[in-house]
């Protein structure tokens, strides 16, 4: 499962790219929904 790789990778991120990383996924449910 990529669930660790992807916790391990986002503690590995700055807040700034966090928020573009949440704006991402935040597109990919709107387009999922």
């Amino acid at each position: 499962m990529q669930l660790n790789l992807s916790l391990t990778t986002l503690f590995q991120f700055s807040q700034k790219n966090l928020k573009t990383l949440n704006q991402v996924i935040a597109c990919e449910l709107e387009i999922t929904e």
